[in-house]
């Protein structure tokens, strides 16, 4: 990685992790996005990058630190060896004819042949030197008939017939050529020869050189672990798209996919298509590509492999369940239970598991439960915190109103007070909300709009009247945070569940309508 030094001078480093002790899965975690400087945001990494169905931890061991390094150097060194060869294999591809690609000795034996082509039917057939006059061959053309007339003059327009035909000066010089042409002959032929021998030999060194790269960490390949799980994520976005997974059912020798809760069985190249980025994929507009890789121990592997071939075997086998001739264990489970059949292959399940790899999925099983259980607490708080925006919203568009309203209501005075009065008009007559603004204050009115939205919002967001509690107590904590009045609502005693889960409601105040109509008198 490219990092700044406290000098302020760029530099390159390198990092390594080693492992003292195996474990039973091994995750490799693809770096998949990087930040855009230009764009200031996370892009994702869409470059291709191929993996191998089985690795060897041997290189990543903390005890073969030493025999690790000397393998890389001399890996790097047979890379680079690779390419020069490969670079100079290039050269010796030649161009396109046609739609075709030629290689350079196929060009120069064309050429080659070409040129003696054309010596041949310069020898066969001799045309006379003159004014362009008609030869002896299409002379005879107007005895044939027309088929053979057709096929002699499209022989004339072959590329090895150009010393034939055409016209004088041009032929002239042509044959002249020709005739002096065997030493170029020659030349392209052996040209054309020693291409193909430097080709055979530079594709003999790059295999051999191959073949020495794939060996380089034979010493260290005695832990082999095989691709177990493929996590894959579709889409172009880095904040965004689909994640699915890919993992090995080893009993049965197949893959399975699952997509949500949507799961098949797919073949191996599917998967890899998936993994890689199909070329198809892109064009359509999608994009896929592995960001995680898990291997697992191939011991573990294999010991899943031999229990589902015992299962094959036993299911094939009808004395292994003591059943007469021509039952069959599937007969025999024909009537047994799903329930039993699933704890059947729980058994077995346990029974292939390391003990501790079974602590492991224990605990992470109750992490799990408990991690699921809080999501769904948290989208159910998410869904009533929903509501009470919705009311709120609902009030301050009826704040909104009130405002003007309150204008006019600090507007008029008392119309009985003859020397105090503004207006002639007593706005508590205009409407219910100036008539609590006038008797009881605003505060009233805060109260009366609330539970305006509350009754407007209720049949909408549909919430249970179990939830109201809980949909009060988050109104009142909104209002609070937009510095609005919330003491019509009451926070009430919180309510511990039997899952530990606190649950905090609040209550609306009722509004007294016996005072109300007592001050009205």
């Amino acid at each position: 990685v490219d990092y700044t030094t406290p000098a302020g001078s760029k530099a390159t480093g390198s990092t390594r992790v080693w492992l003292r002790r195996l474990p039973k899965l091994l995750f490799f975690q693809l770096q998949r996005v990087t930040f855009d400087p230009e764009l200031k945001a996370q892009v994702k990494l869409e470059d291709p990058f191929d993996f191998d169905t089985t690795i060897y931890a041997d290189r990543f061991m903390h005890g073969n630190e030493a025999k690790s390094a000397a393998a890389d150097v001399q890996s790097e060194r047979l890379r680079r060896r690779c390419t020069r060869l490969e670079r100079a294999l290039r050269h010796f591809g030649g161009g396109a004819v046609g739609e075709a690609e030629l290689s350079a000795e196929s060009l120069l034996a064309r050429a080659a042949e070409c040129i003696d082509q054309n010596m041949q039917a310069l020898d066969g057939k001799e045309v006379a030197d003159g004014d362009g006059s008609e030869s002896v061959e299409e002379e005879q053309e107007d005895e044939e008939d027309e088929q053979a007339a057709s096929i002699r003059a499209m022989q004339r327009w072959h590329p090895h017939r150009l010393s034939l035909g055409g016209e004088a000066s041009e032929q002239k010089e042509l044959r002249a050529l020709l005739r002096s042409s065997e030493p170029a002959l020659q030349l392209l032929r052996a040209l054309g020869s020693a291409c193909q021998s430097r080709k055979a030999r530079l594709e003999e060194e790059l295999e051999n050189l191959r073949e020495q790269l794939r060996a380089a960490y034979d010493p260290l390949s005695t832990r082999p672990y095989e691709l177990f799980a493929i996590w894959v994520h579709q889409g172009h976005e880095a904040k965004s798209g689909h994640y699915l997974a890919y993992l090995k059912d080893w009993r049965r020798d197949r893959w399975v996919r699952f997509s949500d809760s949507q799961v098949s069985v797919v073949p191996w190249e599917l998967v890899k298509a998936a993994a890689l980025g199909s070329c198809e994929a892109k064009a359509n507009g999608s994009s896929s590509a592995a960001y995680v890789l898990v291997y697992m121990e191939a011991a573990l592997a294999q010991a899943q492999r031999f229990a589902g071939d015992k299962e094959t075997i036993a299911e094939e086998s009808p004395e292994s369940v003591g059943q007469p001739d021509g039952n069959t264990e599937g007969e025999a489970k024909a009537g047994a239970s799903t329930d039993e059949l699933q704890k059947a292959s729980e058994a077995r399940a346990v029974e292939l598991m390391p003990p501790r790899l079974l602590r492991d999925i224990h605990s992470d099983n109750v992490v799990l439960r408990r991690e699921a259980g809080s999501w769904e607490e948290q989208l159910v708080q998410r869904g009533l915190r929903r509501h009470a925006e919705a009311v709120f919203q609902h009030y301050a568009g009826l704040m909104h109103r009130w405002e003007p309203q309150k204008r006019i209501g600090d507007a008029a005075g008392n119309p009985h007070d003859t020397s105090g009065r503004k207006q002639l008009n007593d706005p508590a007559l205009m409407c219910f909300d100036l008539f609590l603004y006038r008797l009881h204050g605003e505060q009233e009115v805060w109260a009366y709009l609330v539970a305006k939205s509350l009754e407007a919002q209720r049949p909408v967001r549909n919430w249970s009247p179990e939830d109201e509690g809980q949909v009060l107590y988050f109104l009142a904590a909104t209002l609070r945070s937009q510095d609005c009045y919330a003491k019509m609502l009451v926070e009430m005693d919180p309510v511990t569940e039997d899952t530990g889960a606190l649950i905090r409601e609040a209550e609306m105040v009722p509004m007294d309508m016996v005072q109300l109509s007592t001050s009205c008198c």
